[in-house]
């Protein structure tokens, strides 16, 4: 768990003290005002500290009842919902603590401090066999794993638990249910660990928990190890059993579609055909109902015969995805070839592809009109990402390394090299990594200023 914020007077600092020192025996963190560092705002210090603890230790004596600043940490840990566990010092409870169940010993409070290790797993029916496992294996190990029934319905442990084991699946990351969980997780700011058992895309939010446990690429004994050494090091008390760390690892699948979900100000997206986000019609009209001034940017290119040959050419062609695409022609595209003749195979390739796709985001700019721009530049593009609030420092990017890989490949075909996009968080990446992010944004810039309002009437 995070650490163990001890509220106490001034006057009881020796009974603190030792108190501090017990908790951290039993491998619980636990933190007290005289460790702030010199220099340091202590206000902010101790803000900070409330609203990142997994809960509040409060010493109850006629001191601390009279203590200002112990009233004030304790409606400090009423705001941000933190747990709060009194102990007895001297006296007895006082409001407000009267409604909390009062520990008499360090054992009933460290009683208490297990069950606030309390373990959550997130996950579907389809993933009940893996769940149950390992809800059994930890439970062995004197876990405190919280199971729904019909006395303890689902709101009763998102409340009580204080450590989500999020099961990573198809099933669970297309889950409303399991997406509710999490979220409510992320907002309480309590710790949530991934357990990849099937290769899916996932949030941005669950990507950037590190590090996850890979149960589907590693044996279930190794992947339990790492698992059990992350818990001890979160401050959960189990029995001994092997420990193992965590590897090095690649990061979770981004669905890059999630990322629009983070966007407060502006969505840009770049590429050679954009018949991904043209499916997705829900996501954008969600977004806009939830950021109705939200300025969605997309940049595509000319529909010239000229230029859809030539990308085409330095594109490629996917043999198998075209022969099942020749079955698919719109009689609207069929009826623009015959009036823009000299179209090469490549060039039809990516062409139809892209009339499909302006022809269903036209529809959906008539819907958006303030919202969704479309602008298409007379070159072939070299770039093809998604950016969202490029300018704030949240800022999230999905980019794919055709853009910049292509053509120094140099007549090598897409198949011979990775095209698995590329993620880049402001939040989260190095300092050498957000050049990426910078050159991709000043590209787009002086891509859009080069282009043209697309208007499908002209079409």
């Amino acid at each position: 768990m995070a650490h163990l914020f001890i509220s106490y007077s001034r006057k009881d600092l020796d009974y603190a003290s030792q108190l501090c020192e017990i908790l951290r025996q039993h491998q619980l963190e636990a933190w007290m005002d005289r460790e702030i560092p010199s220099g340091a705002r202590w206000q902010d210090v101790l803000l900070d500290k409330i609203e990142t603890c997994s809960a509040m230790v409060v010493v109850i004596s006629p001191r601390s009842a009279r203590s200002f600043w112990v009233m004030r940490e304790l409606s400090y840990a009423h705001e941000f919902k933190k747990p709060i566990f009194p102990i007895l010092m001297e006296g007895a409870a006082w409001p407000p603590l009267d409604e909390f169940q009062c520990s008499n010993t360090v054992e009933e409070l460290l009683h208490g401090l297990r069950q606030l290790a309390r373990l959550f797993i997130s996950h579907t029916s389809a993933d009940e066999n893996f769940a149950s496992r390992l809800a059994t294996d930890l439970a062995r190990l004197g876990a405190d794993v919280w199971q729904e029934d019909d006395n303890h319905p689902e709101q009763d442990g998102l409340y009580s638990s204080q450590i989500m084991l999020l099961v990573v699946s198809a099933s669970s990351m297309e889950s409303a249910k399991v997406r509710a969980e999490w979220q409510a997780f992320h907002a309480s700011n309590k710790p949530i660990i991934p357990l990849l058992v099937q290769h899916t895309a996932v949030p941005v939010t669950i990507r950037e928990k590190q590090p996850y446990i890979d149960f589907l690429d590693q044996d279930y004994q190794l992947a339990f190890a790492q698992l059990y050494g992350l818990l001890r090091s979160l401050g959960v008390m189990l029995r001994d059993h092997e420990q193992v760390s965590v590897p090095p690892q690649p990061q979770l699948r981004l669905n890059r579609y999630e990322m629009l979900r983070e966007a407060r100000t502006e969505v840009w997206i770049s590429g050679i055909t954009l018949e991904g986000i043209a499916r997705h019609f829900d996501v954008l009209e969600n977004l806009v109902a939830h950021t109705p001034e939200l300025d969605i940017r997309l940049l595509t290119i000319d529909l010239s015969v000229d230029l859809l040959n030539e990308t085409g050419a330095w594109f490629g062609i996917h043999e198998e995805k075209f022969a099942g695409l020749l079955g698919t022609v719109s009689d609207e595209f069929v009826h623009w070839v015959d009036k823009h003749r000299g179209l090469t195979r490549e060039g039809f390739w990516v062409g139809q592809r892209l009339f499909g796709s302006l022809q269903a985001l036209a529809q959906l700019q008539q819907r958006l009109p303030n919202n969704l721009h479309i602008r298409a530049v007379p070159y072939r593009l070299g770039t093809g990402f998604l950016i969202t609030d490029p300018h704030l420092p949240e800022g999230l990017l999905t980019g794919y390394p055709y853009s910049y890989r292509l053509d120094v490949a140099k007549g090598k075909q897409p198949t011979e090299y990775d095209l698995s996009p590329i993620f880049l968080s402001k939040r989260s990446s190095k300092e050498n990594e957000i050049w990426w992010f910078d050159k991709y944004v000043q590209e787009f810039e002086a891509l859009w200023e080069d282009a043209t309002p697309f208007d499908w009437a002209n079409i």
